[in-house]
């Protein structure tokens, strides 16, 4: 089998050519699998419900002046929140396939501002799973099925019942070594993204949102790397593109929620060459609803039907279908403090015999609180437990998980410039190569924001363990990430970053460090019209091999708002 071949130990020395980023999209469609996901759908859902209880902007009472192309209020970027990420331009396609270059600030991905747009490597993404912001709503952790998490139903044009956001992002990249090996392979790409938001309040206690970004690119070079297919063009569709139906059913918020995109995913813990890694069509239907009991007590809801399709032939071992329900009771006397229990279960269900289907369980207790004015936490455990099939081809025996998780995540603002966190927890996830993996994570992270200064930093540690298969890997991870960026005119933005991560690996000639550089300038055009253009440096140093290997790309984007 070729993926069996794929994944001998000494074979895979060479996937050091396209690095260790762990994708934050491996959870997709995993909610009510991995209980802090889970927990902070839940949250989420908790929070709409009050939002939708207060009723829905009717489109006169949008918050976007439309004469005048600006919005009504902007946050003061002396007070505004360093841990989380400024809004930028684009409306949906500021999503998570900007090139952020690897190096994630406290609660996002990229630095905003400094964003952009690339198809071609799976850059946007720390170097573990854990690794890239606290565990909070409104990252990478929150739920699929929140629309227009960028532009925050902010809108830049009215067509009829429609307040509407649209947005270009036109762009262009030249690398030395585009399959990141030792052998450099030079290519250039050029590519543009259409991004659409709307919202319509059909009543006052009624909602349709609408959240798509789709895109075209083209390789020049060597179409063989692009890992779409292997083709000069492709068409792309954003990650969170999503169409949702939002109603208040007397003290029953209810949502109706599409999210679906295309992502990227690898195939084990450690690095990959080419071959190794893939893209895949995803879809996330369901329903969630919230019942307000009455002014302490609420239920929450969620059942969920998540489709994962690779895009190559080559990797239909992945191909599954994971059919899931969660429910969640909470108990808050205040609005504030919330104490609960919640529970799930899916059936994972393989489209081929490599891996086991099976069925996952999880149960526990949840709390939260704010320990003073600006000090909060949030902190869950309780029992994981998964029964898989046997004789799959990933001869991963190992049937049966029982075993505990727990997730703690802290947020203290010190005051208005600065903020930090601290997030760590245990809990198993769904993996691609064997029937589950492991995982252990500690992260902190700090943020400074004033006037027109930015400057973040954080540091991970993350232990992961597969449960069986062809390796049964064990990898650690440890590193940090620095970023800061700067205003040095109205319209003139630089920013700059470095990030470094030691992986180690039980298996020999599996363990590297990687290193990573960032410089961006961004500049403002126009009302409508924001360009950009940036660096990036990657280089890795193996330990005992000599597959080390360094990249450098030339990046160029121009954003238009109408």
């Amino acid at each position: 089998m070729h993926l069996a071949r794929r994944l001998r130990p000494l074979l895979l020395i060479p996937a050091l050519a396209a690095g260790i980023e762990f994708s934050a999209h491996e959870a997709v469609g995993q909610h009510n699998v991995q209980p802090s996901q889970t927990g902070l759908f839940f949250d989420d859902l908790r929070a709409r419900a009050r939002q939708a209880d207060s009723g829905y902007a009717a489109p006169d009472e949008a918050s976007y002046r439309f004469q005048r192309s600006q919005y009504r209020a902007m946050a003061d970027p002396e007070v505004m929140d360093p841990m989380a990420e400024p809004m930028v331009p684009g409306g949906a396609l500021d999503d998570t396939r900007r090139v952020g270059a690897g190096l994630p600030v406290p609660g996002a991905h990229t630095s905003g501002p400094s964003a952009y747009y690339s198809h071609s490597q799976p850059y946007g993404y720390p170097f573990a799973q854990y690794a890239g912001g606290p565990v909070r709503q409104g990252n990478q952790f929150s739920p699929t099925y929140v629309t227009d998490p960028f532009s925050s139903q902010r809108r830049n044009l009215q067509v009829g019942p429609f307040g509407m956001g649209f947005g270009l992002n036109i762009y262009g990249e030249y690398t030395d070594n585009i399959a990141r090996s030792p052998n450099k392979v030079d290519e250039f790409i050029v590519g543009t993204t259409v991004g659409l938001s709307a919202d319509w309040p059909i009543t006052r206690w009624q909602r349709l949102s609408l959240n798509v970004g789709i895109g075209y690119e083209h390789y020049f070079n060597n179409p063989q790397f692009n890992r779409r297919g292997g083709r000069n063009a492709n068409l792309n569709l954003t990650p969170n593109s999503s169409i949702s139906f939002e109603m208040l059913l007397g003290n029953v918020y209810v949502t109706v929620y599409d999210s679906f995109g295309i992502n990227d995913l690898r195939t084990d813990l450690f690095g990959l060459d080419e071959s190794d890694f893939y893209y895949y069509f995803y879809n996330d239907l369901g329903i969630a609803a919230n019942w307000q009991i009455n002014s302490k007590w609420s239920m929450q809801y969620n059942i969920n039907r998540s489709d994962q399709i690779p895009l190559g032939s080559d990797f239909n071992f992945a191909d599954r279908s994971i059919t899931s329900f969660g429910t969640s009771v909470t108990y808050s006397p205040n609005g504030a403090a919330f104490v609960g229990a919640e529970g799930s279960v899916s059936h994972v269900d393989y489209r081929t015999s490599f891996q086991n289907d099976g069925y996952t369980y999880s149960y526990g207790l949840f709390a939260g609180t704010p320990i003073t004015r600006n000090i909060s936490i949030r902190a869950g455990a309780g029992v994981q437990h998964m029964r898989f099939d046997s004789g799959g081809d990933n001869q991963d025996d190992n049937t049966e998980l029982d075993d505990f998780y727990y997730n703690v995540a802290l947020q203290h603002q010190i005051n208005r410039y600065v903020s930090h966190s601290l997030s760590f927890g245990h809990e198993s996830s769904l993996n691609n190569v064997s029937n589950f993996r492991t995982t252990d994570y500690i992260r902190y992270g700090v943020g400074y924001a004033a006037n027109r200064t930015r400057l973040s930093a954080s540091v991970f540690f993350e232990n992961d363990r597969e449960s069986g298969g062809f390796v049964g890997e064990n990898i650690e991870r440890v590193g940090f990430n620095l970023y800061g960026s700067y205003q040095l005119t109205r319209a003139l933005n630089l920013g700059a970053g470095y990030s470094y991560a030691d992986i180690n690996s039980e298996l020999g000639l599996r363990s590297y460090d990687e290193h990573s550089f960032q410089v961006d300038l961004n500049y403002v055009l126009t009302q409508r019209w924001r360009a950009g253009m940036g660096y990036r440096y990657y280089m890795v140093d193996t330990k005992g091999t000599d597959f080390d290997f360094d990249q450098n790309r030339f990046l160029l984007n121009f954003y238009y708002n109408l």
